[in-house]
């Protein structure tokens, strides 16, 4: 692509998503960055580190909070003026962790606000937005694997004619089931269902998309970010690259799958 590539990531600001943004300033001179971020001040801070280590302006910047609809609201007409051209990869990088491990309603809520529904809400809110035959990287993890999980859900959740309807259903049934601590079926791990479903809407949304968009799940591995921790056995660079290779790599064959480093990984 010889034109300029107007890329957004959500969730800019720290973690994995500075390091794609890094990456992305550093290494593909003809991309575009708009830099969003939850938190005006810190996010305004790591944008001023960013426009000292490029010198050129490429870097649009906007508050965006994904599991706000009235931030999502506010940012949609800016984004149109401001890129009139049309986006040509949306990243849906933000994401919520709790450092516990067992689930209960409100870790369900906050975790699926922002993982799930962040993901969808900001992405259809933007859809007219992006190009034609563009992309949509959706960040997503090895946690959110259907391998692990009970053969009911397995079948209900890889189901090849599964609607966004049923999926929607299948969320609000786990936030019900959690609230009255019906797990058996479920999984304890906050993270795993909100990532499941990403990986589910991936799918959904590649299939029926009309304009030859690209669906594309990332997982970007365990890494050493504050979500992640300092034992972690990966970089928030590499965690990048991971990202990135649905970023730029062969949309033909990635599109509507989950890879990890460019590699294929099963559902």
């Amino acid at each position: 692509i010889t034109m300029t590539h107007n890329i957004l990531v959500t969730g800019a600001n720290s973690g994995i998503g500075r390091a794609i943004s890094n990456i992305i300033l550093k290494s593909h001179p003809k991309s575009s960055l708009i830099f969003t971020f939850r938190n005006e001040e810190r996010g305004t801070k790591e944008l001023e580190k960013l426009q000292k280590s490029c010198s050129n302006m490429r870097i649009h910047s906007h508050q965006l909070d994904v599991s706000d609809e009235g931030s999502i609201r506010r940012f949609v007409p800016w984004m149109k003026k401001e890129i009139p051209h049309g986006l040509h990869c949306l990243v849906n990088n933000a994401g919520f962790a709790t450092k516990g491990i067992t689930v209960n309603k409100s870790i369900a809520e906050q975790t699926l606000a922002v993982n799930y529904y962040g993901v969808k809400n900001v992405t259809d809110a933007l859809y007219n937005q992006i190009v034609d035959n563009g992309r949509v990287v959706n960040v997503s993890s090895f946690v959110g694997q259907a391998a692990g999980m009970a053969e009911s859900l397995k079948k209900q959740f890889l189901d090849p004619n599964l609607s966004q309807e049923q999926l929607d259903a299948y969320i609000t049934k786990y936030l019900n089931d959690v609230e009255h601590g019906h797990l058996e079926e479920w999984t304890e791990n906050p993270h795993a269902i909100p990532k499941l479903a990403v990986n589910a809407w991936t799918r959904i949304r590649d299939r029926d998309d009309k304009r030859g968009i690209s669906y594309i799940a990332t997982c970007p591995g365990w890494c050493r970010t504050n979500i992640g921790g300092p034992k972690a056995p990966r970089s928030a660079e590499q965690g990048a690259q991971s990202v990135l290779s649905g970023v730029f790599g062969d949309a033909q064959t990635m599109h509507g799958g989950f890879f990890r480093d460019g590699k294929r990984l099963p559902w």
